[in-house]
């Protein structure tokens, strides 16, 4: 099912991750399944392939000019490991 609903999209230009949602909800309220969408259902299944997918199709030069000097990053980092280590103690 999700190939042929990549190759459809490629002809009218869609994001599969959206057109695999929309037709995951055409099926769902076609046949409902009684099954209880949990939040730990929805991080377990769903977030995972649509994080890869923008990551994927990320464009690096553009995060590259986004984010700040890296050694700020690893200064912050450095700060929040620290006050989470004092906070265990």
């Amino acid at each position: 099912m999700a190939t042929l609903v990549a190759i459809a999209v490629r002809r009218i230009r869609l994001p599969c991750t959206v057109a695999l949602v929309l037709v995951g909800l055409f099926i769902a309220i076609r046949r409902p399944l009684d099954i209880e969408v949990t939040p730990e259902l929805i991080l377990a299944l769903f977030v995972p392939p649509l994080v890869f997918e923008a990551a994927f199709h990320l464009d690096f030069r553009l995060l590259r000019d986004d984010l700040p000097h890296p050694d700020a990053g690893c200064a912050w980092m450095t700060l929040c490991w620290s006050l989470w280590g004092l906070r265990l103690r």
